[in-house]
């Protein structure tokens, strides 16, 4: 049978794309489809298409978030090729779509916890939260971009809605403005108004690691500087050397709020709960932080060492108890 009686009778047929030594066929349906030899992207930027490859594989994608360079046009068959395709349907005006702004790699640009929707490079469009790290598409990695064949990476984003303030949550993480530091601290116990004093002889007598006993010694030291006979620096001696720990804590804090956020300031019991609190889940028996998967001594470092700084830069924050109110 000729393929002129094959059309005739409207028989599919092949759209040959030249490859090396080898001819490879894509099966089109109709006119809509393309053959495709390789080049730059054909289509505009936000366009959807549907592809077919050497290996015979169709699938729809955002133009712009495919390769359609040929990987090996000279050497050996790459199934991966893209040898034909059609247009599904254009691009909105704006960039990609009313609502959607490109995004070239680095940190991401969004609150954590902002509801947004996002492209990755491989085609797919996800909605999730910004910076959570959900297994799915938005955890901090995605945003980075590790390069073109990084398929999992975000290129593009819509916000959804503004995230909702959290229960109990202090600050603005928006403001520049002195006292403004911004905290999450929504149903976490407020252990800043119990003395330290009080509930480091609850753990005394209790077999304890070295781990545990070295936070409780720690928390002993914060219930010191918390009634104003001691100093924070002692709550870091007792617990040990976890400054990377500290490092990566600060990292995971500036994803979650901004870049020194902290470091405007805010009442001192704000960093002291949350020292106490993870001083607490270690003489528990904790080593990492339900959250941010980070070791608590990290967590409690850090808040330490706000705590230091808020002493030359944030006197008027400190709200603890008055002198000699606390053992």
């Amino acid at each position: 049978m000729t393929a002129d009686t094959d059309a005739a009778k409207g028989e599919p047929q092949p759209v040959a794309a030249e490859h090396a030594c080898q001819v490879v066929t894509a099966q089109v349906a109709d006119d809509d489809w393309q053959a495709w030899q390789g080049g730059e992207c054909p289509v505009a930027d936000g366009t959807r298409v549907e592809i077919e490859t050497q290996g015979g594989q169709r699938t729809i994608r955002i133009a712009d978030l495919l390769d359609w360079r040929w990987m090996s046009p000279e050497t050996d068959l790459d199934y991966g090729n893209i040898v034909a395709y059609r247009v599904l349907s254009k691009p909105a005006p704006a960039v990609y779509s009313v609502g959607w702004i490109a995004h070239d790699g680095g940190e991401c640009p969004l609150a954590y916890g902002t509801p947004v929707e996002v492209r990755l490079r491989g085609g797919y469009e996800i909605v999730g939260e910004a910076q959570v790290d959900d297994g799915r598409c938005c955890g901090p990695k995605q945003w980075i971009d590790e390069g073109p064949g990084d398929m999992q990476a975000i290129v593009a984003y819509r916000v959804l809605s503004a995230p909702a303030p959290a229960v109990d949550s202090v600050g603005d993480i928006h403001s520049d403005a002195k006292g403004s530091g911004a905290r999450y601290n929504g149903g976490k116990p407020a252990y800043d108004l119990i003395p330290a004093s009080v509930v480091v002889p609850f753990w005394r007598d209790a077999e304890l690691t070295e781990d545990q006993r070295r936070a409780l010694d720690a928390l002993d030291a914060l219930g010191m500087f918390q009634a104003r006979e001691g100093s924070a620096h002692d709550v870091l001696r007792a617990l040990g050397d976890h400054w990377d720990d500290c490092a990566r804590v600060f990292e995971y804090g500036r994803r979650k709020y901004a870049a020194w956020n902290w470091a405007k300031g805010m009442a001192w019991s704000i960093p002291m709960a949350c020292a106490a609190r993870h001083l607490m889940a270690i003489i528990r028996g904790e080593t990492h932080d339900a959250e941010s998967g980070l070791p608590h001594a990290g967590h409690v470092f850090c808040n330490v060492v706000m705590l230091l700084t808020y002493q030359g830069t944030f006197p008027e924050g400190d709200d603890r108890a008055a002198k000699g109110l606390l053992l």
